[in-house]
């Protein structure tokens, strides 16, 4: 059997060429990033696909209060999910662990790169289904939680009992 693995993990994280990230700096915005900002959180639905110019940021899956380093990005490298592009929240964080740069495309203009850049859109599509599939078969941000005002069936049985 053949080893994949490294071709997969290339696939999830992709290092842009110079020229596809001036293209992307039409789209976007860059900024100065310090250690400890979050580019994102789990749960976020209006964050920015971000391409890493300076500096190290390292996704984290940070459930139930227990935080997991999943990988750590350098410059060239850019995060997002899929849920960018369909509306659905973020299931990872991503903390600035270097400072430096990067580079904010909103993710109404990457809707647009998408559609316009057919060579950008490969490599992050590609990214983006990656992702998702290493994420669905290690079971990463991929969890049920119960509503926060769900109240606890035993706790809901005793409080029927007293009645």
């Amino acid at each position: 059997m053949i080893d994949r693995t490294g071709e997969i993990r290339s696939t999830r994280a992709p290092k842009l060429r110079e020229d596809q990230i001036e293209i992307l700096e039409r789209y976007g915005q860059k900024r100065k990033t310090q250690v400890g900002d979050v580019l994102f959180r789990a749960g976020d639905t209006s964050n920015d696909f971000i391409v890493i110019l300076q500096g190290e940021v390292q996704v984290v899956d940070d459930f139930a209060g227990e935080a997991r380093t999943i990988g750590t990005f350098l410059a060239g490298r850019f995060l997002g999910e899929l849920n960018m592009l369909t509306r659905q929240a973020m299931y990872l964080t991503a903390v600035v662990s270097e400072a430096g740069e990067v580079l904010a495309v909103p993710r109404g203009r990457l809707k647009e790169v998408v559609t316009e850049e057919p060579n950008l859109s490969d490599v992050i599509l590609k990214a983006f289904l990656a992702r998702r599939s290493y994420m669905m078969r290690t079971g990463l941000g991929l969890r049920i939680r119960p509503p926060r005002k769900a109240v606890h069936g035993s706790r809901r049985r005793s409080l029927r009992a007293r009645r």
